[in-house]
């Protein structure tokens, strides 16, 4: 294999494009399943890699807010429950209707998990099923469309081989882009356990914290449009100019593969 070559096979075709969760079901140990179906839930992917946005439902109303600064406490408490990220897909056991291991490894991700994220696979004519194999759950996805053409991109500023702050994943019609937030992982995990703890915390940690973009945008006739933020002042808006790109290389992918994530634990 050439040095340049990726060290991983890209994911079969019938997997990549853009994906909307329908249901999530997590059995309890009191005997009870968790079945959710109201989180807005998208996964885009391409041969090599993917990005994830997940917007909890009940969203407070953000009106008259343009920035994290305009938040009220309530509402950025509100932020730190979305979940998202982004990174490299490794698959293994691949046959026609079954992937026997998914692998998401996370290069940007907005809750910092520390938890692997490794699900089997099954295709039907209806989308596709997906279950935990580090963890107990399990997933409907379908496909939405997309139409032809993918891309992943990072930020022009950061060499090959070096952890992203930005992504930028395109299939067709659709992206998501990432930027990640400043503040180290451990110190995120300590505001997010804290605002499902409800303990109280300093606002400038909670600004801090919530200062992650994961965006979903369509591509329409008058250009890109965001359709689902993590930010959601920016939905209904044009996707924002945020400096040059560069494709992701080989490096890139190889770079990934035993990282799974940007900042220290």
């Amino acid at each position: 294999m050439s040095p340049l070559a990726p060290l991983v096979a890209p994911v079969p075709e019938c997997l990549q494009g853009l994906w909307r969760r329908t249901r999530l079901r997590v059995p309890s140990g009191t005997g009870s399943t968790l079945d959710d179906r109201s989180t807005a839930v998208w996964w885009l992917q391409t041969p090599h890699w993917h990005a994830d946005l997940r917007v909890p439902a009940g969203r407070p109303d953000f009106g008259g807010v343009g920035s994290l600064q305009d938040c009220s406490e309530s509402q950025l408490r509100w932020l730190l429950t979305q979940e998202g990220f982004a990174g490299l897909t490794v698959v293994d056991g691949v046959a026609d209707d079954r992937v026997a291991s998914c692998r998401w490894l996370r290069r940007i991700d907005h809750a910092e998990s520390r938890i692997a994220d490794v699900g089997g696979l099954r295709f039907d004519a209806g989308g596709l099923d997906e279950w935990g194999l580090q963890a107990d759950y399990d997933e409907r996805w379908v496909r939405e469309d997309t139409g032809p053409g993918w891309s992943a991109e990072g930020s022009a500023d950061e060499p090959p081989g070096t952890p992203p702050s930005r992504l930028r994943i395109r299939c067709g019609r659709w992206q998501i882009t990432l930027r990640a937030r400043q503040l180290d992982a451990a110190s995120t995990r300590t505001v997010r356990h804290a605002v499902a703890t409800d303990q109280r915390i300093a606002r400038n940690a909670l600004l801090a914290a919530a200062d992650c973009e994961i965006s979903l945008a369509e591509q329409t006739a008058e250009g890109w449009t965001v359709r689902c933020s993590t930010l959601p002042w920016l939905e209904g808006h044009a996707t924002p100019p945020d400096g040059p790109w560069r494709a992701l290389l080989p490096a890139d992918v190889n770079a990934a593969i035993g990282s799974s994530g940007r900042n220290p634990a």
